[in-house]
């Protein structure tokens, strides 16, 4: 991944995420992204995957590793339906 970059989408969610983002015709999103490298508090760089409703509902992967964070995001973007439960699996958390 490219210094500072960041790749972005939205999927398809059928859950609420306080709130999801809506299409004009009622469909639900949430915001993928995939970012880095950002700098933490103790010095290191790292890259985060995170997916995020409109306002405050989030999860979150962070990993010093890029080739890591990219394959998460992939695996993310593949998924159908984007589920707390399936994020979960895959090695997110709650932010």
């Amino acid at each position: 991944m490219s210094k500072y970059k960041e790749r972005a989408a939205y999927k398809e969610t059928t859950e609420c995420w306080a709130p999801s983002y809506k299409l004009d015709d009622g469909t639900e999103l949430v915001r993928v992204s995939c970012s880095g490298p950002n700098r933490s508090v103790e010095g290191n760089d790292y890259f985060m995957v995170s997916v995020w409703g409109g306002d405050d509902c989030g999860m979150e992967h962070d990993t010093e590793v890029p080739a890591d964070a990219l394959a998460m995001f992939i695996e993310i973007l593949e998924l159908e339906t984007i589920t707390f439960d399936a994020l979960r699996e895959i090695g997110l958390y709650s932010a």
